[in-house]
Protein backbone atom coordinates (compact mmCIF):
# COMPACT_ATOMS: atom_id res chain seq x y z
CA UNK A 1 0.00 0.00 0.00
CA UNK A 2 1.43 3.46 -0.73
CA UNK A 3 1.14 6.70 1.28
CA UNK A 4 -1.78 7.89 -0.87
CA UNK A 5 -3.89 4.38 -0.77
CA UNK A 6 -6.10 4.20 2.64
CA UNK A 7 -8.26 1.24 4.01
CA UNK A 8 -11.83 1.27 4.68
CA UNK A 9 -13.01 0.44 8.40
CA UNK A 10 -16.03 1.03 9.86
CA UNK A 11 -16.29 0.81 14.19
CA UNK A 12 -16.93 -2.76 14.35
CA UNK A 13 -14.90 -3.86 12.31
CA UNK A 14 -13.31 -7.19 13.23
CA UNK A 15 -9.71 -8.19 11.95
CA UNK A 16 -10.16 -11.13 9.68
CA UNK A 17 -7.97 -12.42 6.79
CA UNK A 18 -8.51 -14.93 3.31
CA UNK A 19 -8.00 -18.06 4.79
CA UNK A 20 -8.93 -20.45 1.81
CA UNK A 21 -10.89 -20.55 -1.70
CA UNK A 22 -13.12 -23.24 -3.01
CA UNK A 23 -13.76 -23.31 -6.54
CA UNK A 24 -17.08 -25.33 -7.70
CA UNK A 25 -16.45 -27.93 -10.38
CA UNK A 26 -18.66 -29.74 -13.44
CA UNK A 27 -16.01 -32.13 -13.56
CA UNK A 28 -13.74 -33.10 -10.34
CA UNK A 29 -11.27 -35.69 -12.33
CA UNK A 30 -10.87 -33.04 -15.13
CA UNK A 31 -10.06 -30.48 -12.63
CA UNK A 32 -7.30 -32.06 -10.49
CA UNK A 33 -5.97 -32.76 -13.97
CA UNK A 34 -6.06 -29.29 -14.72
CA UNK A 35 -4.51 -27.87 -11.30
CA UNK A 36 -1.99 -30.56 -10.75
CA UNK A 37 -0.77 -31.42 -14.22
CA UNK A 38 -0.87 -28.19 -15.94
CA UNK A 39 -0.84 -25.97 -13.19
CA UNK A 40 1.60 -27.41 -11.19
CA UNK A 41 -0.65 -26.95 -7.99
CA UNK A 42 0.33 -29.76 -5.05
CA UNK A 43 -2.55 -31.68 -4.28
CA UNK A 44 -3.36 -33.31 -0.84
CA UNK A 45 -4.62 -36.55 -1.37
CA UNK A 46 -5.18 -37.20 2.32
CA UNK A 47 -7.72 -33.94 2.52
CA UNK A 48 -9.89 -35.82 -0.15
CA UNK A 49 -13.40 -36.85 -0.32
CA UNK A 50 -15.86 -37.54 -2.58
CA UNK A 51 -16.74 -34.53 -3.89
CA UNK A 52 -13.83 -32.38 -3.18
CA UNK A 53 -9.87 -32.15 -3.63
CA UNK A 54 -7.29 -30.41 -1.48
CA UNK A 55 -4.19 -28.32 -2.41
CA UNK A 56 -1.57 -26.68 -0.36
CA UNK A 57 1.85 -26.83 0.84
CA UNK A 58 1.29 -29.82 3.14
CA UNK A 59 -1.59 -31.45 5.28
CA UNK A 60 -3.59 -29.18 7.42
CA UNK A 61 -2.25 -26.46 4.78
CA UNK A 62 -4.50 -26.37 2.57
CA UNK A 63 -5.17 -22.67 0.67
CA UNK A 64 -7.15 -23.90 -2.54
CA UNK A 65 -9.42 -26.78 -3.22
CA UNK A 66 -12.43 -27.90 -5.53
CA UNK A 67 -15.63 -29.27 -4.97
CA UNK A 68 -18.71 -30.46 -6.94
CA UNK A 69 -21.37 -28.43 -5.69
CA UNK A 70 -23.07 -30.92 -2.43
CA UNK A 71 -26.31 -28.74 -2.85
CA UNK A 72 -28.64 -26.61 -5.12
CA UNK A 73 -27.63 -23.48 -3.53
CA UNK A 74 -24.10 -23.81 -5.50
CA UNK A 75 -23.34 -24.54 -9.48
CA UNK A 76 -19.94 -24.83 -11.15
CA UNK A 77 -18.39 -22.01 -11.50
CA UNK A 78 -19.12 -20.69 -8.12
CA UNK A 79 -16.33 -19.32 -5.88
CA UNK A 80 -16.58 -19.32 -1.98
CA UNK A 81 -13.88 -17.74 -0.37
CA UNK A 82 -12.82 -18.42 3.16
CA UNK A 83 -11.97 -15.63 6.15
CA UNK A 84 -10.18 -16.42 8.99
CA UNK A 85 -11.23 -13.56 12.08
CA UNK A 86 -9.78 -13.01 15.19
CA UNK A 87 -13.56 -12.96 16.87
CA UNK A 88 -15.51 -15.42 14.81
CA UNK A 89 -18.35 -15.32 17.54
CA UNK A 90 -18.74 -11.69 17.86
CA UNK A 91 -18.72 -10.76 13.90
CA UNK A 92 -21.58 -13.62 13.80
CA UNK A 93 -23.18 -11.41 16.06
CA UNK A 94 -22.79 -8.28 14.80
CA UNK A 95 -23.59 -8.78 11.18
CA UNK A 96 -26.73 -10.74 12.43
CA UNK A 97 -27.45 -7.40 14.43
CA UNK A 98 -26.80 -5.45 11.29
CA UNK A 99 -29.31 -7.83 9.56
CA UNK A 100 -27.10 -9.66 7.30
CA UNK A 101 -28.55 -12.97 6.39
CA UNK A 102 -26.04 -15.33 8.14
CA UNK A 103 -26.18 -19.06 8.54
CA UNK A 104 -25.97 -20.49 12.10
CA UNK A 105 -22.62 -21.41 13.00
CA UNK A 106 -21.60 -24.95 12.06
CA UNK A 107 -19.08 -27.25 12.94
CA UNK A 108 -17.32 -29.07 10.39
CA UNK A 109 -14.27 -31.64 10.11
CA UNK A 110 -11.93 -28.53 10.13
CA UNK A 111 -13.29 -26.26 12.53
CA UNK A 112 -16.62 -23.91 12.61
CA UNK A 113 -18.56 -21.93 10.04
CA UNK A 114 -20.70 -19.68 9.10
CA UNK A 115 -21.73 -17.85 5.70
CA UNK A 116 -23.12 -14.49 4.79
CA UNK A 117 -25.38 -13.29 1.91
CA UNK A 118 -23.23 -11.35 -0.18
CA UNK A 119 -23.69 -9.22 -3.20
CA UNK A 120 -24.18 -10.74 -6.64
CA UNK A 121 -24.56 -14.18 -5.00
CA UNK A 122 -20.80 -14.20 -3.79
CA UNK A 123 -20.06 -17.20 -1.18
CA UNK A 124 -18.53 -15.92 1.57
CA UNK A 125 -17.73 -17.88 4.58
CA UNK A 126 -16.08 -17.22 7.91
CA UNK A 127 -14.06 -20.13 9.80
CA UNK A 128 -12.86 -21.02 12.94
CA UNK A 129 -10.11 -23.59 12.59
CA UNK A 130 -10.29 -26.43 14.78
CA UNK A 131 -6.51 -25.29 16.82
CA UNK A 132 -8.78 -22.02 17.49
CA UNK A 133 -11.55 -23.51 19.59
Amino acid sequence: MTATQETTTSATSVESGLDFVLLYVSDLDESLAYFTQTVGLNHIPAADTPVFRGFGPEMGHLNFGICKPFDDTRRPGQVEIYFNTNDFEGLHEMLAAKGVQTTPITPVYFGSVFTVDAPDEHLVTFVRGISAE
